[in-house]
């Protein structure tokens, strides 16, 4: 479609596909340039599309950011354009090395016809585009120059964005001239995508990205709303997997395995090869598919190792069985039909293959042998289901040696003699694809581990700057409705965070294995190793500041109750007493209605609070961004200059971590005040009123206090990369450290994950097993044993309780199903149609069930990470009274945090998953009704922000001074006992009704944020009156902002564990008690009247 009248070119921001009818070849161009033949016809058959993102930096620079996607929804290459007419240098991976700049131009001051000529009266007024390339010939011995003039131009009658390129090349100044033209396309067609990635390269007005250098560099700093890409309308119906994976890295991993698939099959077609393999060559493909070579190198061979000693094994306890099968045979019965087949075999024409058939017929089964040959599968398969219930890692070894073990077991039994070398056929054509694997894995884009990570890395920080980014956008928007939870803006910022949470874990889960391979470069394993923790630590923190933007929808209007809260005094009276009201004034009592009045009454708007806010961190987020681009730069640095000394110098990485430490700071000591400009004189707690409205006020807590919890994560990270750059200046070859680490690695324990082997794992304290052994756990039907006879008693009944275990159970039906399978070749009935079956899967299992158990256990894991924070708070005084209370620097590596880092991370990955499992769920079919996938996924979404809540919790808990900790502890509704007992009751009463499918009762507290206040108002005690100053003086302190945004995530866990409440008794039911309800409502107003009197 044509470009509207009102983008001009102060503003280009749009989605534009090049017309190729319209536009001039540019085929001589790219050839001249250097790109090769099949290239150039790559681009020549695709589509480019252009996502224009349009603006200034906070010095008024104009940046234009362009991301290019090829047809299919293949990525492109980034064009960062700074129109500041400063020459910068580039690396293409295309065109080679160039020097490119950019300006403003006004149309007077263009010299060359053919560039000036053309463009409507508003290009004229305004000023053209020019990019300006050529190439850099010292490095790629080639001369070229691309002068290009962008705006708008009426082509056929219609207003159209268009490109007029000046193109130069070698001594002779062969010049080319075309114009390229572009069509707006409607944003209608098209979803938006956060950008994966950020390349430092630019693009040539034609089908394919340019060679420009005009980048935004490393040390470009600027505040920008983000730049975006975006699928295609076909793409956009299609799993979220499928375009995710549209990438070079995948490319190249489907390129590898394909060609490692072709070369296994092509060994059934020579007749040489089937001669030498046999009648299992079919086997090599097969293996190849089932394990193609998609890991990394070491890691690959370290797999193929399992793969190896899983066969090996089963093929040894196969001829265990073999001999012991020949032992038991009746030998006067075998020599008897041994002696009867030959004679009926020398009658036939071809008596071998008269024999061989009487064998495969059953005619030489002895059920004494079958029966040991039956005892020994059924024994290997338990041991091996076992292996793989208990050690995820160890699937391979499992299933290949079951593979083994099935064979032999099968076949054995046929035969009247030992035949240990069954199985030779099998093993070569093993050996054949764990050969071809490893030739491709090596020869074929061969990726170490260690790149693998630092991509990983690279990756996760580009995802978290441009969370940090959007904030721009979201204390931009003008309405304040745009961040209702339904809008576009939150659900890009839970898409986003999902993708961050799975991101680490993917780096955690990877990290215990790079000390065993060999690699070269400057980072070791050790080295990116130490960089998962801060990570952690990051993604945690900067998923807390996405959930400024979701407050608005945890205050539900209340207005049940017109009374105030009495005051409370503590034991400490020189705390001020605004701090015990901070949840109250988050939910807007004692109406939510007058909480608004009251705001409109003293002109402090969410919104004029939004612009205060905007301005207040504009510096600090900067700081932020440009710490997290210069940590993706150096980590994009060492990974792409492993084999050659880079040309360009090292990223300022100190000089970055300076100014952000400098940010920080000054953002603690003065920034962070401005918002309370409007609150100056507004202190005191007015009639009818606990404290003035202020809500808006904690809500820019939150933002703040997670921005500098951010902030303060990414310093310390970036102070261990630049330690580390310092220590490791130049590329080495790492060799592996030690081989024991293989082993705790492969023994790492199954944990009940949503993608565990099975769905109805109990729910599992996600907390280190120390933690456990502090619970009292007893037994209700037997005292301890005493004596010898009781404890073997004792032992029995535990291996009887094992038996019910999920691993248990798992491993019976994994014995029995392939038991079952392996019966009918043993019967002389059914031996020639008996097949080989192998049970590698688990048993068929309702996924509906399982999508159901998983969130029974997340819920019980979040109320675990619950419990760890409360009970970190409440300790507090504990510590004061002996005398054990931390300093801040003890509290920093304090154990508790990274063991809530570790559950937290887990939980993340786990809802993630889980994401994919309900949707992939609702495809199973079911007779008993349509299953409710929608309240499944609302839960899964609950989940997720329950968990970012207690991210935010934790950074409170972790922040808060330890004298401020020990004040709070008896002034703070949320720590009450009682309603600490309430949320945990609610946590795990809504986990068990889940995972036992029965109904919650009536009497659970379905509003549990009123519950805090009720019993808050069941303590009565004298305080002391406090004055306008003090409350002045409290709301500046920077413990209070602490505070309050740990109250604020409370609230909001609160108000999403209702709603997970809701949802539970929509899936389960209730189980009423008549007059409960109206009951309670008469009890309360008769606790809340008798107070007030």
């Amino acid at each position: 479609m044509a470009a509207p009248s009102e983008m001009i070119t102060t503003d280009i921001t749009g989605t534009f596909v090049m017309n190729k009818s319209l536009s001039d070849d540019s085929d001589r161009i790219l050839e001249l340039q250097g790109v090769g033949w099949w290239m150039r016809r790559m681009i020549g058959l695709a589509t480019v599309t252009l996502h224009v993102n349009h603006y200034k930096d906070d010095s008024g620079v104009e940046h234009i950011d362009i991301k290019q996607t090829l047809t299919g929804g293949i990525e492109g290459t980034q064009e960062n354009r700074t129109l500041d007419w400063a020459q910068r240098s580039h690396e293409d991976r295309v065109f080679g090395p160039v020097f490119g700049k950019s300006r403003r131009l006004p149309v007077a001051d263009i010299d060359n016809v053919f560039l000036k000529t053309g463009w409507l009266p508003d290009t004229v007024e305004h000023g053209t585009i020019n990019a300006y390339t050529i190439s850099d010939t010292a490095k790629s011995g080639r001369e070229w120059v691309a002068d290009q003039i962008w705006g708008f131009e009426e082509v056929n009658g219609e207003r159209r964005y268009v490109r007029h390129v000046n193109f130069t090349a070698g001594e002779e100044n062969i010049q080319f001239q075309p114009q390229l033209i572009y069509l707006k396309t409607s944003p209608i067609l098209f979803i938006t995508e956060v950008r994966v990635g950020t390349e430092y390269c630019s693009s040539l007005p034609s089908t394919m990205p340019s060679p420009t250098s005009n980048s935004m560099t490393s040390e470009t700093k600027v505040s920008s709303p983000p730049a975006y890409s975006s699928k295609t309308f076909l793409l956009d119906k299609l799993p979220a997997w499928v375009p995710a994976n549209l990438n070079t890295a995948s490319y190249k991993l489907l390129a590898r395995s394909w060609l490692a698939a072709w070369a296994a099959f092509l060994l059934i077609i020579p007749n040489h090869s089937l001669n030498t393999f046999g009648v299992a060559t079919f086997f090599a493909c097969m293996s190849t598919i089932m394990v193609p070579p998609a890991l990394p190198v070491q890691v690959y061979f370290y797999a193929m190792a399992l793969l190896i000693s899983g066969s090996l094994l089963g093929w040894a306890w196969g001829c265990a069985a073999m001999k012991v099968a020949l032992t038991v045979r009746n030998q006067v019965l075998l020599l008897s039909e041994i002696e009867q087949a030959t004679k009926t075999a020398a009658t036939a024409a071809n008596p071998d293959e008269k024999f061989n058939l009487e064998v495969f017929q059953g005619r030489f089964l002895d059920t004494s042998s079958s029966i040991v040959y039956g005892v020994f599968l059924a024994v290997g398969c338990f041991f091996f289901g076992l292996s793989r219930a208990y050690f995820k890692k160890l699937a391979l070894f499992s299933v290949f040696g079951t593979i083994f073990l099935d064979i032999i077991c099968s076949y054995g039994p046929l035969f009247p003699a030992a035949n240990y070398t069954i199985l030779s056929s099998f093993l070569m054509s093993t050996a054949a694809s764990v050969a071809i694997g490893c030739a491709a894995i090596v020869l074929v884009f061969p990726e170490s581990l260690n790149h693998q990570m630092l991509t990983g890395v690279s990756k996760l920080l580009n995802v978290l700057c441009q969370l940090v980014e959007m904030q721009e956008k979201v204390l931009s928007l003008p309405d304040a409705e745009q961040l209702d939870p339904g809008s576009k803006t939150p659900r890009q910022f839970q898409a986003m965070a999902a993708g961050a949470y799975g991101g680490i874990e993917k780096l955690s889960a990877g990290a215990p294995m790079l000390s065993l391979e060999f690699s070269f470069g400057r980072f070791n394993g050790k080295d990116i190793q130490a960089l998962i923790d801060p990570l952690t630590v990051l993604v945690s923190r900067i998923a807390g500041v996405q959930n400024f933007s979701k407050l608005e929808d945890t205050c539900s209007p209340k207005t049940n109750t017109t009374a105030s809260s009495p005051s409370f005094a503590h034991p400490f009276p020189g705390l001020p007493s605004m701090s015990d009201d901070v949840l109250r004034a988050i939910n807007g009592y004692p109406s939510r209605e007058r909480h608004g009045r009251g705001e409109a009454g003293q002109t402090v708007r969410r919104e004029e609070l939004l612009t205060l806010l905007h301005a207040a961190t504009a510096d600090l987020r900067s700081a932020c961004v440009s710490g997290l681009r210069i940590a993706e730069t150096l980590i994009t640095r060492v990974n792409t200059t492993r084999w050659w000394k880079p040309v360009d110098p090292e990223p300022d990485i100190d000089r970055r971590l300076d100014e952000l430490r400098h940010a920080a700071e000054h953002f603690k000591q003065a920034r962070r005040l401005e918002v309370l400009d409007p609150f100056k004189g507004l202190t005191v707690p007015v009639q009818d009123e606990t404290m003035p409205p202020m809500r808006v006020l904690f809500d820019a807590f939150v933002f703040e206090a997670n921005l500098v919890w951010a902030a303060d994560a990414i310093i310390a990270l970036l102070e261990i990369l630049s330690e580390t750059a310092d220590r490791r200046p130049k590329a080495r070859l790492w060799a592996p450290k030690s081989l024991r680490t293989l082993w705790k690695v492969l023994a790492m324990r199954q944990d009940s994950s949503a993608d565990s082997f099975d769905g109805d794992a109990p729910p599992v304290d996600p907390i280190q097993i120390k933690r456990a052994q502090m619970v009292d756990k007893r037994d209700p039907d037997s005292r301890p044993p005493t004596n010898m006879f009781q404890h073997v008693g004792a032992f029995l009944h535990l291996c009887y309780k094992w038996c019910s275990t999920p691993q248990a159970i798992y491993a019976f039906k994994y014995t029995f199903v392939s038991v079952a399978l392996w019966l009918p070749g043993v019967f002389r009935t059914s031996a020639c149609s008996g097949a080989s079956a192998v049970m590698m899967v688990v048993p068929p299992k309702s996924a509906k069930t399982a999508v159901r158990l998983a969130n029974a256990s997340i819920i019980f894991e979040l109320s675990q990470l619950y419990g760890i924070l409360v009970s970190k708070w409440i300790m507090a005084e504990e510590a004061a009274a002996t005398g054990k209370y931390p300093s801040k620097d003890v509290q920093q590596i304090s154990p508790w945090s990274s063991e809530f880092r570790a559950a937290f991370t887990k939980a993340g990955a786990k809802l993630r998953v889980l994401k994919t499992r309900t949707n992939l769920a609702r495809w199973e079919g079911s007779i008993r009704g349509a299953w409710p996938v929608d309240q499944y996924n609302e839960l899964n979404d609950v989940e997720t922000e329950m968990l970012s809540c207690l991210a935010q919790l934790a950074s409170a808990v972790y922040h808060l001074d330890p004298v401020w900790r020990l004040r709070l502890v008896h002034r703070t509704k949320v720590l009450n006992p009682n309603f600490i007992a309430e949320v945990m009751s609610v946590f795990l009463l809504v986990s068990r009704s889940l995972r036992t499918g029965e109904p919650l009762q009536e009497t659970l507290p379905n509003t549990l944020v009123d519950r805090a206040l009720y019993h808050h108002r069941l303590q009565t005690s004298d305080e002391r009156d406090t004055t306008a100053d003090e409350h002045w003086d409290q709301l500046q302190s920077l413990e209070f902002m602490t505070f309050a945004t740990g109250v604020t995530a409370v609230n909001k866990l609160l108000s999403m564990l209702d709603r997970l409440h809701a949802i539970t008794v929509n899936l389960c039911g209730e189980t009423p008690l008549r007059g409960f309800a109206e009951w309670k409502d008469t009890h309360e107003a008769k606790i809340i009247y008798g107070y007030n009197q």
